[in-house]
């Protein structure tokens, strides 16, 4: 098997492990299952793949899939294939622990007996890998560097106050935003498809941060750290910047 088919294969077998643990006996999940106040090195491992609901698996896997094949497909365009899997292998080993870690030093204590679970963690790093690949593809066409990692970055976290209805928070990032990529265009030379591909990337990862972000901690009995999510979408972010000075 060459590359590209090892990547998909590394693709896949997360999410077909989210189906096997879905459909495990009700026993073994719980097993697997984060209890923060009574933590093991194992479950805090396992539990990023547990799902106890349809809906919660089918919304993870869908975002998930979608977004690291299409990742996969630009870093692979613009010569970063390379920076694409080592990113993503470190992903799938740091991030479900630390999702763990600061599930378990960051919730309130009144929250740290109930079950903490799913793929969301992993989910919000590949948003950030995703949109990593959009700064990339900005900086292929002679962005400036700085820019265009900042650019991106900004407008994913200026949807993050109109989540929690915090409207006046929301609008200062997104000017911001929306000034810095006027600034960063300025100077870039862009044809049609350029356009067309930035807009299209650009809706898709908005929508996803939108979409995959909870805005309530407490869902049903179970309890979703806010703050590990956007941790993750950091990691997700933030190591391919550092990894494409090696490449």
């Amino acid at each position: 098997m060459d590359r590209k088919g090892l990547t998909y294969l590394l693709i896949v077998i997360p999410a077909l492990l989210c189906l096997l643990i879905y459909f495990a006996d009700y026993e073994v999940k719980k097993s697997l299952t984060l209890i923060p106040a009574k933590y093991t090195l194992t479950t805090m491992y396992t539990t990023n793949f547990v799902h106890y609901t349809f809906d919660h698996l089918a919304g993870n896997l869908f975002y998930y899939i979608l977004l690291s094949i299409l990742s996969f497909q630009i870093y692979s365009k613009l010569g970063f294939a390379k920076l694409f899997q080592i990113s993503f292998l470190l992903i799938l080993l740091a991030v479900p622990l630390a999702s763990s870690l600061f599930t378990i030093e960051l919730l309130p204590q009144v929250l740290q007996d109930k079950p903490s679970c799913g793929f969301s963690g992993v989910v919000s790093a590949v948003i950030g890998l995703y949109g990593f690949s959009i700064s990339l593809y900005l900086i292929k066409l002679k962005a400036n560097d700085t820019l265009a990692f900042l650019s991106v970055l900004i407008l994913g976290l200026s949807l993050v106050p109109f989540v929690y209805n915090c409207l006046i928070h929301g609008m200062i990032l997104l000017t911001l935003s929306i000034f810095t990529f006027a600034y960063l265009m300025k100077n870039v030379r862009i044809g049609k498809k350029d356009v067309i591909f930035i807009f299209l990337t650009l809706f898709i990862y908005l929508l996803s941060i939108i979409s995959i972000f909870p805005q309530q901690i407490v869902q049903g009995s179970n309890v979703a750290n806010i703050i590990a999510h956007y941790a993750g979408f950091m990691f997700g972010y933030l190591i391919p910047w550092f990894g494409r000075f090696e490449g």
